[in-house]
C-alpha cells in the first residue's frame, strides 16, 4: 500500500488555478515536474522523466528489478495542506509493469503498461492531457529497484548514496530526492518505504501488501 505526501510546496503558476488545470490531488503530485512550464509542455519520451528541474532520469527496465511482484498499495496524498487516499495495484514481471491507479471513489483513473522498451498509457475521462506516466514509473523505480538500476539512470550531474535504510540522488552536493526504508530491500520488497523529492517539494510514504511473493 502506498502513501502520497508532499512537504515544502512549490508555488505553481496563476493558470494552473483555471477550471482545465484544477486538478485531483494524486494527479498534482504526477504533474509537479512540468509545473514551471505550465499546463500545455509537451510530453517528454516516455523512457526517461525529469526528476528535478534539468535532471533526467532513465526509468530502468522491468527486468531490472530482478524478481517478480504483485502488490495492492493504498496511497495517502498530502499536498499544499490536503489530504487524498486512493489505491493503487502494482505488477511487475521481467517483461512487463502494470500499474493501475483508482481515483478516492473506487474508480479506475489511469493504467501504465510498460513492456518491451514502451509505455502505454490509458487514462479516464477527466485526467489531463499533461499527466506524465513516466513520472510516475521514476518514482517507482527510485524506490524500489536495485540501486545500481537507478544510479546507471542518472546523469554524471548527479550521485546516488545508498546503504541498507534507504537511498538519496545528491547533485552539487545537495540532497535532492531521499528514501528510507521501515524494511531494507535486501528482505525482499519493503512493506514501507518513504520517499521525499525536495526539488519538486513533495514526499511519498509507500505502504505495501504484497499478494505474491
Amino acid at each position: 500500500m502506498v502513501r502520497i505526501m508532499v512537504s515544502t510546496p512549490w508555488r505553481p503558476r496563476a493558470d494552473w488555478q483555471t477550471p482545465r488545470c484544477r486538478l485531483v490531488l494524486p494527479i498534482l503530485v504526477a504533474l509537479a515536474p512540468i509545473a514551471l512550464s505550465g499546463c500545455a509542455a509537451p510530453s517528454p519520451p516516455e523512457a526517461e522523466a525529469q526528476i528535478a528541474p534539468g535532471l533526467r532520469f532513465a526509468i530502468p527496465a522491468p527486468s531490472e528489478l530482478g524478481y517478480n511482484i504483485d502488490a495492492v498499495q493504498l496511497v495517502t496524498a498530502h499536498y499544499r495542506g490536503e489530504i487524498q487516499t486512493f489505491e493503487a495495484h502494482l505488477s511487475v514481471a521481467p517483461q512487463r509493469l502494470t500499474l493501475i491507479g483508482f481515483d478516492p471513489f473506487g474508480r479506475r483513473a489511469f493504467t501504465i503498461t510498460a513492456a518491451n522498451g514502451a509505455t502505454r498509457f490509458e487514462a479516464a475521462a477527466g485526467l489531463p492531457e499533461g499527466l506524465r506516466p513516466g513520472n510516475i514509473l521514476a518514482d517507482i523505480a527510485i524506490v524500489y529497484w536495485p540501486a545500481s538500476s537507478v544510479e546507471r539512470g542518472l546523469p554524471a550531474a548527479a550521485e546516488l548514496q545508498a546503504s541498507g535504510e534507504g537511498r538519496s540522488i545528491v547533485v552539487g552536493g545537495r540532497e535532492i530526492i531521499r528514501v528510507h526504508y521501515d524494511t531494507p530491500p535486501a528482505r525482499g520488497w519493503p512493506r514501507l518505504a518513504h520517499y521525499s523529492n525536495d526539488a519538486f517539494g513533495y514526499a511519498l510514504d509507500l505502504r505495501s501488501t504484497v499478494t505474491t511473493p
